[in-house]
């Protein structure tokens, strides 16, 4: 993963330097916020807005995949419905392979978006262009995560790239379910008001 950022930086200078585009993706929250980074419980299913920004390029086509720093005993999988396309622009029929149900998220499983009919769909700068969801039950409490779409390929009739700028990653960390912060906290309550007690009695 190192490697790839490296290449990739390399890339996105000596395309800048000749002139050509370097089309951007991020993963945000679905909440409205848009934000790059929040918190949810194992029990929850996460969901994360894709953005791309085609940097001037009219796109026809796109190829990527979502890499994690989750380990193999930690793994990230995809939800029941890995990916939705928001019809901005690219519509469901657009989603030419997508990962299944409950596999794994990595940067070998790919999704392609390839319009359905003739011609381009005029370039754009940041915008929301698919919701995908992820199933995180396997993850640990208390640690952080990121997850970061990997661009392998973009373009339409007059231009395409394997270049992309760096990508704007989504970092969650993990919290207890409320029910379980909710006993601790009890717990905790418990304990204190059995020591003022006992300094009560002593």
């Amino acid at each position: 993963m190192t490697r790839y950022f490296f290449l990739v930086g390399i890339g996105v200078l000596l395309i800048r330097v000749n002139g050509f585009a370097a089309p951007t993706l991020s993963l945000v929250s679905d909440d409205g916020l848009a934000s790059s980074s929040g918190v949810a419980n194992s029990s929850d299913v996460l969901t994360l807005q894709l953005q791309l920004d085609t940097d001037g390029i009219d796109v026809s086509a796109l190829e990527f995949s979502i890499g994690t720093s989750a380990s193999t005993a930690s793994q990230i999988l995809y939800g029941s419905t890995p990916v939705s396309a928001l019809s901005n622009p690219f519509t469901s029929g657009d989603v030419a392979s997508a990962p299944q149900p409950g596999s794994t998220v990595d940067s070998t499983n790919l999704t392609t978006f390839t319009k359905g009919s003739e011609g381009d769909y005029p370039a754009f700068s940041r915008q929301s262009i698919a919701v995908f969801q992820f199933d995180i039950s396997s993850l640990a409490i208390g640690q952080q995560y990121t997850l970061t779409p990997i661009g392998s390929e973009i373009g339409g009739a007059d231009s395409q790239t394997s270049i992309f700028a760096p990508p704007n990653a989504f970092t969650l960390t993990v919290v207890p379910e409320p029910s379980t912060a909710a006993l601790f906290a009890v717990a905790g309550g418990l304990l204190a008001f059995r020591r003022r007690m006992q300094s009560v009695v002593a």
